[in-house]
C-alpha cells in the first residue's frame, strides 16, 4: 500500500537527517485550495488526490516529487513545497498539455489526472506520450513511490 511505502521513504530520509515528505495539509485549508485548482484550471481536484494531501503535502526523494497545497495558502511553512498550481502554471502552458491535472513528476515521467476520462497516467517527459494507465490516485503513487524506492 502507498502509505507504507510513503513511511519508508521517510525513514530513509530520517536515516540521512532528511525531511523528504512533508506532514499532510490540514483539510480546511487542501478545501480553499481545491477550490483555487478548479477555479485556476477548470478542473476538480479528485477527492481520492485531497486524502493523499492530508497524509504528505508533497514530497521530493531521489528524483521524484509529488505535488503539494502551494504555500501561500499557509501563514507558515517550516518546509519546502513544490505547489501543485505554480507546477501545474508551468507544465500547463502548451495547449496538448492542458488535459492534464499535473500531480507529480520525476526526472523521466510526469505523473498527471486526465479530468476528461477520471484517468490517472504516467506520461513520458518530454513527449508526453502516455506510459501507463492506473485504476486510481493512490494505484499511481504507488507506483511512484516503488520506483522512487528502487
Amino acid at each position: 500500500m502507498w502509505k507504507d511505502k510513503l513511511k519508508k521513504v521517510q525513514e530513509i530520509g530520517r536515516a540521512y537527517s532528511l525531511a523528504c515528505v512533508n506532514p499532510g495539509a490540514p483539510k480546511e485549508v487542501i478545501s480553499g485550495w481545491a477550490a483555487r485548482v478548479q477555479s485556476t484550471f477548470g478542473v476538480r481536484l479528485p477527492r481520492e488526490w485531497e486524502g493523499i494531501l492530508l497524509e504528505a503535502n508533497g514530497f521530493e526523494w531521489n528524483g521524484f516529487i509529488l505535488y503539494g497545497v502551494d504555500r501561500e495558502l499557509f501563514d507558515s511553512l517550516p518546509y519546502a513545497v513544490y505547489g501543485l498550481i505554480e507546477q501545474n502554471e508551468i507544465w500547463r502552458e502548451p495547449e496538448g498539455q492542458r488535459a492534464y491535472l499535473f500531480l507529480g513528476e520525476s526526472n523521466i515521467s510526469w505523473y498527471v489526472y486526465e479530468a476528461a476520462s477520471g484517468r490517472y497516467m504516467e506520461l513520458d517527459n518530454p513527449s508526453g506520450r502516455e506510459t501507463a494507465v492506473f485504476r486510481s490516485g493512490g494505484e499511481m503513487l504507488e507506483k511512484l513511490l516503488d520506483d522512487c524506492l528502487s
